[in-house]
Order: C-alpha cells, then structure tokens, then sequence
C-alpha cells in the first residue's frame, strides 16, 4: 500500500468512527479539508523532525517540485525515512484520538464546541 492510499484509508475509518457522513454534504465537505489540513500539517512537521538533517534540504526541493512530479515525495521518504507510513500512521492516530476525546466530551457535557474546546485547553 502507498502511502496516499495509507493516509486515505486512516481518513475513512476515522469519518466513519466520528459520524461525519451523517452531516450536511456541505458541513462534511468543510470537516473533512479542515481535518486533512491538521492531519498533513502534522505529518509534515513530523516528517521534518524525523529525517536526518542532511536530507531535510532535498525534502523541501522535492515538495517545492512536487506538482510536477507527485509521485516523487513518496519515493523520497521511502528513500530516506523507512519508517515514513508507520509514523504516518502514528500523526493520524493521535489526531484521531484527540477528535474522538473531543467529541465524547462534548457529548458528555452537552456544552456547545467552544466550551469543550476551552475545556480540552487545560
């Protein structure tokens, strides 16, 4: 499995486990770029910490080149970071965990967002 396929299928499972499909198409649709943005702004952060400092320069050559050849960054981290679809997994499943506590939360103080998020800031 490639990464991207990796990544979208975190993403299923995690739409399916929060209810998303259950909202508004156009709510969904929002929910779901927003979480994409946290999810790959994780990921890369991540990705940055993880390699080594000489490949850290190529890695931004290639994203910055990256719409010309998409396929070239997962070529890149299979390269020089082995473990790039674990630690993949791992952003995806902190993020996961975290929506999952704050929804339980919400649900179980009845309390609108803004109160559970405050609440979660603790």
């Amino acid at each position: 499995m490639s990464l991207k396929e990796s990544i979208k299928a975190a993403q299923i499972d995690l739409i399916k486990e929060l209810g998303i499909n259950d909202l508004p198409q156009e709510q969904r649709e929002e929910t779901l770029t927003q979480m994409s943005e946290v999810i790959q702004q994780r990921i890369v952060l991540r990705i940055v910490e993880e390699l080594p400092a000489d490949k850290k320069e190529g890695f931004a050559d290639v994203v910055n080149n990256s719409a010309e050849e998409p396929e070239a960054i997962d070529t890149f981290l299979t390269e020089n970071l082995p473990n790039v679809e674990e630690l993949v997994l791992e952003e995806i499943g902190k993020y996961k965990a975290e929506m999952l506590e704050f929804v339980s939360k919400s649900a179980d103080k009845e309390t609108d967002p803004k109160e559970a998020i405050e609440e979660g800031e603790e």
